[in-house]
C-alpha cells in the first residue's frame, strides 16, 4: 500500500508540474484551423467522424476545400489538367511543414519483479507526419518505436464507379482487421489482441502478431453502411519476410445507424463540430479472416526450421450510445504445431472494452481480456485473462495524463514465470 501510495503522489505531481507545456496543435488541427477534439474523444482514440476523415486519407469526407485554412502550395496551374498525358498532372504540398511531435512520459509500478517501479522519462519521442499531396492522395508517417510510414490512394476510378468504393493503402501500416486499433486505444496497456502469439517456453514457434506489417490494403465503402477490406502482407513485422508466402486478411463491415463510413450524416457547419462528437448512436457488427505463413522453429532444440501455416477467423461488434463506446471480438486460431507434426494448436480470444465519456476532458475504460490454447504442448504457452482499468485526464486537447490498473489472473501464467503481473501505470502524453 505504501509503495501504491507513492505512485499515485507522484503521478499527481508529474501531471501539474506539466500542465502548463504543449501549448501548440498537431499537423492536421493546423491545416483546418481547429482542435484537436474535432476527430479525436481523447487523442489518440477518434471518433467516428476521425475515422471517417481518417479514410478518406485525411479529407473531410464531402466538402474538404471549404474547411482548409491553410492552403496548400501549389505544383502546376490548374489547366495542366486540360493537356494530359502531354503534362505533368498538377499536384500539391503543405504549406506549413506537416510534422507533428508525440512525447510520452511514464511510472510503471509492478507488484513482483526485481524491479518494481520505475520512472521512464521520455519513454518515447516520436515524429508524426501526415497530410496530402493534392486531392485524394495522402501521405502518413509514425517515426520512432511503432514506426509505420504509407501512402494512400483514395476514390480511385470516382468517374466510373461510387465515391468511397476504392481505396488503396501501401506501406507499413496497422492492418484494419477489426473495429479497434491498438495504434489508436486510450489505454497505456496494449491490447492482448495485437500483440498475443505462439511463443512457447524456450522461445520457439509462432511469434505472428496482429501489428504493424509491411503490404498493401484495398478497401471501401458501398452504400454508406457497408465496408470491405483485404490486403496482403508479409506477416513478419516491420522486419523482411522470413518465409516467400503472403499473409492475405480480409474484413466485412456493416453499420446501422449513426454516421456512414463515408462521413455521411456528419453535422458539418462553418466550424467543425468540438463537443459532444464522441456520441454517434450506432451498431457495428463485422466479420473477419487472416491466412498466414511464417518460419517456426522446433521446440525440441534441434535447428529445425518448419513452414508453417495459420488462420485466425473471427467476429466483432462495436456499440455506441450517447457517451458510451463499446467494443468486442471473439477470435480463433489453428496453428501448425512445429512441436508435434500432425497436430494442431488451437487458440481462442475474448475481447471487450467500455469507454465511457463522464466530461469532455475525463474518459474511463474498462477492458477485458481472455486467452486460451488447446492442443499437443500448449500446456507451455501462456494463456492470459486479465482486466484493465483506466481513466483519462484531458489537461488540454494535446495534453493529457492516462493511469491504468492492470490486474492479471496469475494462476495460468506458465511454470517457470512470476505468477502474479498486476500492474498500475501512469503516462504522460503531449503532442505538439
Amino acid at each position: 500500500m505504501k509503495r501504491l501510495f507513492i505512485f499515485i503522489i507522484a503521478s499527481l505531481i508529474f501531471s501539474l508540474i506539466l500542465e502548463k507545456e504543449g501549448g501548440a496543435i498537431p499537423a492536421f488541427a493546423r491545416k483546418y484551423r481547429t482542435s484537436c477534439t474535432t476527430c479525436h474523444v481523447v487523442f489518440p482514440k477518434l471518433n467516428d467522424f476521425g475515422e471517417a476523415f481518417r479514410a478518406n486519407g485525411f479529407q473531410i469526407p464531402q466538402d474538404d476545400e471549404i474547411y482548409v485554412k491553410d492552403e496548400p502550395v501549389s505544383l502546376g496551374a490548374e489547366e495542366w489538367k486540360m493537356m494530359w498525358p502531354y503534362s505533368v498532372w498538377p499536384g500539391e504540398f503543405p504549406h506549413l511543414p506537416p510534422i507533428a511531435f508525440l512525447t510520452r512520459f511514464a511510472i510503471k509500478q509492478r507488484e513482483k519483479g526485481d524491479v518494481k517501479g520505475d520512472f521512464t522519462f521520455p519513454e518515447t519521442f516520436l515524429f508524426l507526419v501526415g497530410g496530402t499531396l493534392g486531392r485524394d492522395i495522402s501521405f502518413f508517417g509514425h517515426i520512432g518505436e511503432g514506426r509505420r510510414v504509407y501512402i494512400q490512394f483514395n476514390n480511385l476510378f470516382d468517374n466510373k464507379i461510387p465515391r468511397y468504393a476504392l481505396n488503396l493503402r501501401i506501406g507499413l501500416f496497422e492492418p484494419g482487421v477489426v473495429a479497434f486499433s491498438n495504434e489508436r486505444r486510450l489505454t497505456v496497456v496494449q491490447n492482448l489482441f495485437s500483440t498475443f502469439n505462439l511463443e512457447f517456453a524456450n522461445g520457439n514457434a509462432n511469434n505472428f502478431q496482429f501489428d504493424r506489417q509491411s503490404g498493401f490494403e484495398i478497401d471501401g465503402v458501398l452504400f454508406s453502411r457497408f465496408k470491405y477490406l483485404f490486403g496482403l502482407t508479409n506477416g513478419s513485422g516491420d522486419s523482411p519476410d522470413n518465409n516467400s508466402k503472403k499473409d492475405f486478411y480480409y474484413r466485412t463491415a456493416f453499420k446501422l445507424w449513426g454516421m456512414g463510413f463515408d462521413g455521411a450524416g456528419a453535422e458539418l457547419e462553418e466550424s467543425l463540430k468540438q463537443t459532444e462528437n464522441w456520441q454517434d448512436n450506432s451498431i457495428t457488427v463485422g466479420h473477419f479472416g487472416y491466412f498466414g505463413a511464417n518460419t517456426a522453429s522446433d521446440v525440441a532444440g534441434l535447428g529445425r526450421k518448419y513452414n508453417i501455416d495459420f488462420i485466425r477467423l473471427g467476429v466483432d461488434f462495436r456499440i455506441n450510445y450517447q457517451d458510451l463506446d463499446l467494443v468486442g471480438a471473439y477470435l480463433w486460431g489453428d496453428d501448425e504445431n512445429p512441436a508435434n507434426d500432425g497436430f494442431d494448436v488451437g487458440s481462442s480470444l475474448f475481447f471487450c472494452e467500455a469507454n465511457y465519456v463522464f466530461f469532455p476532458w475525463l474518459v474511463g475504460a474498462l477492458r477485458f481480456e481472455d486467452l486460451n490454447f488447446k492442443g499437443p504442448n500448449s500446456e507451455d504457452l501462456n494463456e492470459i485473462k486479465k482486466f484493465i482499468v483506466s481513466a483519462t485526464v484531458s489537461i488540454r486537447a494535446n495534453l493529457k495524463v492516462v493511469v491504468d490498473g492492470e490486474f492479471v489472473d496469475g494462476s495460468r501464467i506458465r511454470k517457470g514465470e512470476d505468477n502474479s503481473r498486476d500492474a498500475f501505470l501512469a503516462r504522460l502524453d503531449f503532442a505538439f
